[in-house]
C-alpha cells in the first residue's frame, strides 16, 4: 500500500513539543501471497537528526519534522499484476518509473 510523507514546520515565534508514537520504523508491514514488504517509516528533523520514533522533543521556530509514514505490504506476486494497471499507477503518480521497472519488470 501507499505511504505518505508529511513535513511540519513551526511557523510561530514560540517553540512546540512534538510527541510521536510511530510504528513500523524498523520492521515494515509484510506482504501476502507473494507480495513484497512495505517500506519502513522514518522520523527526521530538518537538521538531519533522527529522533526516536516513540519520543517527545522540543521543536524551535522554523524547525521542521519530516514524517515518512509507511504503507502496507503488497498483495500477490507483483510479476502477475496487470501491466495496464501498473501503467495507470505510474501515470497517476502512485508508482515511480523506477519502481515499475524494479518491482513489476515493466518499463513505462
Amino acid at each position: 500500500g501507499l505511504g505518505q510523507v508529511m513535513e511540519l514546520e513551526i511557523i510561530t515565534g514560540a517553540s512546540a513539543t512534538h510527541s510521536c508514537m510511530y510504528d513500523r520504523t524498523k520492521r515494515p508491514a509484510l506482504g501476502l501471497l507473494g507480495g513484497q514488504p512495505g517500506a519502513p517509516g522514518r522520523v527526521s528533523l530538518s537538521d538531519g537528526s533522527q529522533p526516536h520514533p516513540k519520543s517527545h522533543y522540543r521543536l524551535q521556530p522554523g524547525q521542521r519534522v519530516i514524517l515518512e509514514l509507511p504503507g502496507g505490504g503488497g498483495f500477490g506476486d507483483p510479476s502477475q499484476r496487470d501491466p495496464q494497471r501498473v501503467r495507470d499507477d505510474v501515470l497517476a503518480g502512485y508508482v515511480s518509473h523506477e519502481a515499475a521497472a524494479r518491482d513489476y519488470g515493466l518499463v513505462v
